[in-house]
């Protein structure tokens, strides 16, 4: 390990963009640590990477560098990146006294709260499902800031004299009190700290412990962009260690000053957290050193110094002729251009149907190149889907990256639908819906005759106890679609008793108030009662819906009594915030969103759903 880790050589790589990250990655480390005849190399090394989905494909990555044989893997972190939602790792606080983190649903409640509290207190009335968006918005700014790590609350009534203010302003300001000021003091009386908050203490718990006790082992930050202050204060320390890298996702190393200039000033520039990072590290772009043993061809090169130029500031557009024409070979711009866009298709798709189609139909075409890969790379998370649901059309089962809904799984589904039921057991068609769910455990028969014979046609009862006479009449005193056999009633009504037994256990009044608690623990006691075991529990669907019921408890204690209706609002809203991974890993065919693809690469990309008020995202409404 003299070369990659040697003292007196570079700490800070990039690796750049169209080249399989971590491919390459993996290649040389394990090249430089004879991991193909040392499974146990890096086994003491400590690699952060910026989320849990780029976690396993480190791992995986490793496994195919060491030949496909076992080798003990590394530490390997996650930094949370700020472009996943997912809440910050903090191993790193075992380093420190730190107080424990709040759990999301629980500071969400809190929040919630202390909003209903200031419009009680103002005299205006907020319903609870309002207070509860409100919170969710204040949680969002909270964790805003703490990833800029540079906001100062206290200055924020400061901004424009009060005499200059206007009446929504002041509203504004008095709003943010809460989170100015009554949530610090809520989590200093309660010993417990934000997500977000503790993850950069823990990281300066972890720089601190590294300059006093430098690890023998390697420290790599890889594929990161120092989009956090946590991840450039580990940035930082690594640089100063003697075994510490540092290796960067497609950084543009041929900036100028002066573009970088124009790059740090513009945030919607892709290029603008790296050049933040960069100044952070005290680098130019030209000091970050390329990845050892990367061999680029002509066609990526050109591709990239293209790119590179059409995405420039524009401040730095003026003269673009001549910056063609300077990073054109012999200064020929025309074949230059020709070069660079050689292989690259533009199609245009008349709606979004449209664009789905033509990308399943080339993920299609790909599988008919024996061993070609493809992968479609997307921000639109909705066509990612569409994408999946036309593949299907031909038995090929891709699961994007970032998972379904939690609300479009089988355990989701089913219980949005007994959830549905409850508030109406009689109901024909809610009744039918749950009866007819795959995860049901009555038998398919039975359940249509109860439809086609029992159900039928207009609704003559409007409870369940009418309902259940309704079935129980002789056949003769019946008007039935069909005749029905003495067999087939008796099933029916069997059915219909072994539903009136589950109900009693669970009784439920829809007109009646009642915690949020109570109503999702009668919930799953009737989804249990309702489904084949262990459905709706089991899988990666049910673990996600038994942690989502679990924080629900949380996050609603303090709306306090509340109709079941709105507990059905709000458990619908959650359930399509959460996604869970369903479906095996497809060989050769993958959907990923720009975090993965940043890290990874196929024979053939595909970049869709690149379309107004999809990316860049408009802001939101607040």
């Amino acid at each position: 390990m003299n070369g990659l880790f040697d003292p007196s050589g570079p700490k800070v790589y990039s690796i750049p963009a169209g080249a399989n990250f971590l491919a390459e990655l993996t290649r040389t480390l394990a090249e430089e640590t004879g991991l193909k005849d040392h499974p146990e190399a890096l086994a003491d090394a400590l690699i952060y990477v910026p989320n849990r989905r780029s976690e396993r494909a480190l791992g995986f990555a490793l496994h195919q560098a060491a030949g496909g044989t076992a080798c003990l893997l590394p530490n390997i972190r996650a930094l949370g990146d700020l472009e996943t939602d997912e809440p910050p790792p903090s191993a790193e606080a075992a380093l420190a006294d730190l107080p424990p983190v709040i759990s999301p649903a629980a500071r969400i409640g809190e929040l919630t709260q202390l909003v209903m509290r200031y419009f009680e207190h103002t005299g205006r009335h907020m319903s609870a499902v309002a207070s509860l968006a409100a919170a969710r918005e204040l949680a969002r700014l909270l964790d805003q800031a703490a990833l800029s790590g540079e906001i100062d609350w206290g200055a924020l009534d400061q901004m424009v004299p009060n005499a200059q203010l206007a009446r929504h302003w002041q509203q504004s300001l008095e709003f943010l009190d809460i989170i100015t000021r009554q949530w610090p003091a809520y989590l200093q009386n309660t010993m417990q700290m934000d997500p977000y908050a503790r993850r950069l203490e823990a990281a300066r718990a972890m720089a601190a412990h590294w300059q006093t006790a430098p690890p023998d082992a390697p420290v790599i930050i890889a594929g990161s962009t120092g989009a956090t202050p946590a991840s450039r204060l580990l940035m930082q320390a690594a640089m100063a260690m003697p075994n510490g890298l540092i290796v960067l996702p497609g950084l543009d190393t041929d900036l100028d000053a002066r573009t970088l200039e124009h790059v740090s000033e513009t945030p919607s520039h892709p290029q603008f957290t790296l050049a933040r990072t960069l100044k952070a590290l005290g680098l130019k772009p030209d000091q970050v050193a390329p990845w050892p043993g990367l061999t680029e061809s002509d066609l990526r090169v050109a591709r990239q110094r293209l790119i590179h130029q059409a995405l420039a500031p524009a401040q730095s557009t003026a003269d673009w002729t001549a910056n063609l024409a300077r990073i054109s070979p012999d200064a020929d711009s025309a074949a230059f251009v020709r070069n660079a866009v050689d292989g690259l298709t533009v199609l245009d798709a008349a709606d979004d149907t449209q664009e789905a189609l033509l990308t399943a139909m080339l993920m299609r075409e790909t599988l008919e190149k024996d061993g070609q890969t493809a992968a479609l790379v997307t921000p639109d998370a909705g066509l990612a889907r569409h994408v999946s649901a036309m593949l299907k059309r031909w038995q090929i089962d891709v699961s994007p990256s970032a998972g379904w809904p939690l609300s479009q799984t089988n355990p989701g589904s089913l219980v949005l639908l007994v959830a549905e039921w409850m508030l109406d057991p009689s109901h024909p068609v809610a009744l039918m819906a749950v009866l007819q769910h795959s995860d049901s455990k009555f038998q398919k028969e039975t359940v249509e005759c109860l439809d086609k014979d029992f159900l039928r046609g207009p609704r003559a009862w409007q409870s369940w106890d009418a309902l259940v006479a309704h079935i129980h009449k002789p056949i003769e005193q019946a008007s039935h679609r069909r005749k029905i056999s003495a067999q087939d009633k008796a099933a029916v009504i069997d059915l219909i008793d072994q539903l009136s037994g589950i109900l009693e256990s669970a009784p439920v009044d829809p007109d009646q108030a009642l915690s949020g608690g109570d109503w999702y623990r009668q919930l799953t006691d009737l989804a249990s009662a309702l489904a084949n075991a262990p459905q709706p529990w089991a899988g990666e669907g049910g673990s996600a819906l038994s942690t989502l019921f679990r924080d629900l408890t949380d996050l609603t204690a303090p709306l306090g009594a509340q109709v079941p209706a709105l507990w059905n609002e709000l458990l619908e809203g959650e359930m399509r915030l959460k996604t869970v991974s369903t479906g095996a890993i497809h060989p050769r065919l993958v959907i990923w969103g720009p975090l993965e693809a940043r890290l990874q690469t196929a024979d053939r990309i595909i970049l869709a759903g690149l379309n107004e008020e999809v990316w860049p995202a408009q802001p939101a409404a607040d």
